[in-house]
């Protein structure tokens, strides 16, 4: 039979790995991963390998507990700063490369997304069709001496 890995160890090696990251590196940033495919994000991940960079993307409570305990453990407070920015969907980009580099090349496989419920029908031709109501007769409103009459 296999080795079987619980969800505890799975925590722990997340934790070694955030841990040794912090470690290796000086310099990350934080950057926001919505409506980022698995594929694009393959493709991100390939690109920085050259420039000895890695992502590094996980549950946000998880991320903030592994910096706490590292800070607490170390006392190496300057990822300090990162503790509050975990918010929503993000990851910590780990580089020893310039950031500015790293960047443009994030950067280039930005996709731009279609408007959502947008397929463009204002552009359409949309040919009138014959329908059962017949002509709408106008509507007339009383005059307003007539509505507030004591």
């Amino acid at each position: 039979m296999g080795k079987t890995i619980t969800r505890t160890m799975k925590k722990e090696a997340y934790d070694r790995k955030f841990c040794a990251l912090l470690e290796r590196y000086d310099t990350a940033f934080l950057v926001h991963a919505d409506n980022v495919g698995s594929k694009q994000f393959q493709h991100i991940r390939t690109s920085l390998r050259a420039l000895d960079t890695i992502i590094l993307m996980g549950k946000n409570t998880m991320m903030k507990r592994c910096l706490k305990v590292y800070i607490e453990r170390t006392g190496n407070d300057k990822w300090q700063c990162l503790y509050d920015q975990l918010l929503g969907n993000v990851g910590l980009v780990f580089t020893a490369n310039n950031l500015v580099e790293v960047r443009k090349k994030i950067n280039e496989f930005k996709v731009g997304a279609p408007a959502r419920g947008c397929d463009r029908a204002a552009d359409r031709e949309h040919p009138r069709r014959p329908h059962r109501h017949g002509p709408v007769p106008d509507v007339v409103l009383p005059d307003a001496e007539h509505r507030h009459q004591d």
